[in-house]
């Protein structure tokens, strides 16, 4: 699977305060680049280096392991010609300690070929937290339609 290459992410948008010992927003917003990249890339292996070893939400499904949410990914986007997920304004909140930090974005989508073709834009939602002095990502949902572009 490749990713088209057409989409960057967006990722100027609001500005939060920045947490203190290295829960910058500047860290999280490199995280989900690279979360991103790895995605529309098809590197499934890549993507597994981003969640923690426990989900506690994904996708309404509680406390999943990074396995199974890897199998959920493959199952979804395994075959797929191109994917092609973007964040657009992410909103990026750090707890004032540090070691949390949630992501609030407007995620256009395309998926091309494979099991399940399909394209639209949804309001998402990421949570990280700290693992071993990296950020993870502990819950992933989405929290409904985004508007479309006019």
């Amino acid at each position: 699977m490749r990713g088209s290459g057409g989409g960057r992410n967006e990722t100027s948008g609001a500005r939060s305060r920045t947490a203190s010992a290295g829960g910058s927003t500047t860290e999280v917003r490199n995280v989900l680049n690279q979360w991103l990249d790895a995605t529309n890339s098809g590197d499934f292996d890549r993507q597994a280096r981003f969640y923690g070893s426990r989900v506690s939400n994904y996708y309404g499904k509680r406390n999943f392991s990074r396995r199974a949410v890897l199998a959920d990914k493959r199952n979804r986007l395994g075959g797929a010609q191109a994917v092609n997920l973007r964040a657009e304004k992410p909103r990026i909140q750090v707890s004032p300690d540090g070691r949390t930090a949630t992501l609030r974005y407007r995620k256009p989508y395309s998926i091309v070929g494979g099991k399940r073709p399909k394209s639209g834009v949804v309001n998402s939602e990421l949570r990280l937290e700290r693992e071993g002095g990296e950020w993870k990502i502990v819950g992933e949902r989405d929290l409904g339609r985004g508007r479309k572009k006019s």
